[in-house]
């Protein structure tokens, strides 16, 4: 494993050189890796493997089946089978699984990390801290709280049938104006009704006439959603 951060409890020291196509890499820690994983049926549980090592130099997490196997509780309950274009995981006695899909080009099998709210949700305080001033209250009323389990939207339905290839186009410039907080409140909720459509396609739409066209000189609001969304879950 990668970072030390995935592992719980203590690190031990140990001294062992793995051999790979690529020289040798020296192993000085190894302890309890602990992941989260998705079956194929959703659901997410935490598995943690003992004696797992620690490289710090490794691009990726290496899951090894025949490891993860030998340090359960129920070996032969943890196993994996190989198919011609897929590798199939087994645990908890046979009972969860999880399909892995092999890459075309690495012939390996990549699996993702679990989506989470938990770091959005660390960077939109963060975010929100430094560009929304106190007195838009409206933003505390209109975007959806992230504590709460059960997300209400209402009327908000997602439609997006709009071609923004042909028709009006969007300026090159923003022509953006000093408007109120109600103009911004307006916009604020297109965009979410939208499914956080782009606020240069909701001008587009604007000058379409599909939207008020007073929506193309509005400020832009800062939406720490679509800010995070640039990032993608990554392989392990």
């Amino acid at each position: 494993m990668k970072n030390k951060e995935d592992f719980t409890g203590k690190l031990q020291k140990f001294n062992v050189t793995i051999q790979g196509f690529n020289g040798s890499t020296k192993i000085k820690f190894k302890g309890t890796w602990k992941f989260r994983i998705a079956d194929q049926q959703g659901t997410v549980h935490n598995v943690m493997i003992p004696n797992t090592l620690f490289a710090s130099e490794a691009p990726y997490h290496l899951l090894s089946p025949q490891h993860w196997s030998q340090q359960s509780k129920d070996p032969k309950g943890t196993y994996c089978i190989i198919k011609q274009d897929k590798m199939i995981l087994f645990w908890e006695g046979g009972k969860l699984s999880k399909q892995v899909t092999l890459d075309n080009d690495s012939n390996c099998g990549f699996i993702r990390t679990i989506p989470t709210y938990r770091k959005y949700k660390k960077f939109a305080m963060a975010m929100n801290s430094h560009t929304v001033k106190t007195k838009d209250k409206w933003r505390d009323i209109v975007e959806p709280g992230l504590d709460s389990h059960n997300h209400d939207d209402g009327d908000i339905e997602p439609i997006t049938p709009f071609n923004f290839d042909n028709g009006a186009q969007a300026p090159k410039k923003m022509n953006l104006t000093h408007k109120d907080d109600k103009m911004q409140k307006e916009l604020w909720r297109s965009h979410l009704k939208l499914n956080h459509l782009s606020f240069a396609k909701i001008r587009v739409m604007a000058l379409q006439g599909e939207l008020p066209k007073r929506l193309n000189t509005t400020d832009v609001p800062f939406c720490p959603t679509c800010a995070y969304s640039k990032a993608t879950r990554k392989p392990w």
